[in-house]
């Protein structure tokens, strides 16, 4: 399961694979109060790509199964992220919340806490997460994230919906290495929500 999950991760970043719609001005012209879910939807599984898994990128899937196989490092990440008590979608949904509070297209708008309350609701997965080396020669890896958004009103109709990826390459955020996000105080986490505050600032650009 392991390295299927892999597999259908590293595929997910490249794919960009997801729905987009664009909040019509009427649509936002209507909604007067918003809430935000807080139940975010994460992956069981964390995203890793080491040395092996590069490396394994030369010989197709069968050369991602094989590379990742005895690979532990995942493991290690979840471990870290359980406990130090980090939550990627508890992170997610606060930055998100923040960032749409401070967006002046939602200046005239309510936000309410009680969705039974809300005349829309902002919906957040997050739909892969992890740690990714650079590139192969490289000792530093960087946050990898992708975020889904969406905004659904009270007749159940997803009336905004969009997502953003940031991966290791295009990534802005200065890369450290690997043992150093396990063996460092706060270094994950800060990492993460660093990554988080770019992928909702691209994420909520055109909405």
């Amino acid at each position: 399961m392991k390295n299927i999950t892999f597999v259908f991760l590293f595929a997910l970043f490249l794919s960009g694979c997801s729905s987009s719609i664009q909040l019509a001005q009427k649509d936002s012209n209507r909604i007067k109060s918003i809430s935000f879910n807080q139940n975010v939807k994460i992956p069981d599984k964390v995203f890793y790509q080491g040395s092996r898994q590069t490396v394994g990128l030369m010989f197709g899937a069968i050369g991602i199964l094989i590379a990742h196989s005895s690979e532990t490092n995942d493991d290690l990440i979840m471990a870290h992220l359980k406990k130090n008590n980090i939550n990627i979608g508890k992170i997610a949904i606060q930055e998100f919340e923040k960032q749409i509070k401070h967006n002046s297209r939602f200046a005239n708008k309510r936000f309410v806490s009680n969705q039974e309350n809300a005349d829309a609701t902002f919906v957040l997965e997050v739909s892969a997460y992890g740690i990714a080396k650079i590139q192969g020669f490289s000792n530093l890896y960087k946050p990898v994230l992708r975020l889904t958004g969406k905004l659904v009103d009270n007749q159940n109709k997803t009336i905004w919906e969009d997502y953003n990826i940031i991966a290791s390459k295009n990534s802005n955020i200065q890369g450290i290495p690997f043992k150093t996000y396990l063996s460092k105080p706060g270094a994950m986490r800060k990492k993460f929500e660093l990554i988080t505050k770019n992928v909702v600032s691209l994420l909520i650009e055109n909405l």
